[in-house]
């Protein structure tokens, strides 16, 4: 996957940056954005003026926001397409490591990464051996992972940024408000 100029994805044609970074209507086919850029927007000014209000340790602000839009990226193509990038998470990777080493220092950044990465690679493999035995039990195969690789990953990069030991506080935060997204998305589809 490559990065490309935007796209609508009505009529498929190429949009202006400008114009797409700016709210404009597609200018071939007038389709308006969807909620979700304008939900993504407000919640990215919002983030930013909390991180400018309150920095987050000796982080600067420059890397805090390149930071938000990091787990933004990565929060809005797991909800909408259920994956994780291998760009964005190596560049999570890098940009983690970093700033966890100007907040924790080097040995607890290493350790949180691999805190993070060890439980989530036991529980998708759990989650593996669990479908298989769900396939054999009902005679049908279950192609539905519960976790992905890139759930691995993002645990490991959310482990680096917050080092040892936060690295179970931070993923236990991060497990309940997927699961509250996740059940916030099902009530919605239902109604």
């Amino acid at each position: 996957r490559k990065l490309t100029e935007p796209v609508c994805l009505d009529c498929g044609e190429k949009r202006k940056v400008s114009s797409f970074l700016v709210g404009a209507d597609c200018q071939h086919c007038g389709k308006k954005n969807r909620k979700r850029y304008w939900l993504v927007l407000f919640v990215s000014i919002v983030l930013s003026n909390l991180v400018w209000l309150k920095p987050a340790g000796n982080l600067p602000f420059a890397l805090s926001e390149i930071l938000i839009i990091l787990f933004l990226v990565v929060i809005t193509t797991d909800v909408e397409y259920r994956v994780i990038l291998e760009q964005v998470s190596f560049a999570g990777y890098l940009l983690c490591a970093g700033a966890g080493w100007l907040l924790n220092g080097i040995s607890r950044t290493i350790i949180g990464g691999l805190v993070g990465f060890l439980i989530f690679f036991a529980l998708y493999y759990f989650g593996r051996l669990f479908a298989r035995r769900m396939s054999k039990s009902r005679g049908e195969e279950v192609d539905e992972d519960a976790l992905g690789f890139g759930d691995v990953h993002l645990a490991a990069i959310i482990g680096l940024l917050t080092g040892f030991p936060l690295v179970f506080s931070a993923l236990l935060y991060a497990i309940v408000i997927g699961g509250l997204i996740s059940g916030g998305l099902i009530i919605i589809a239902l109604i």
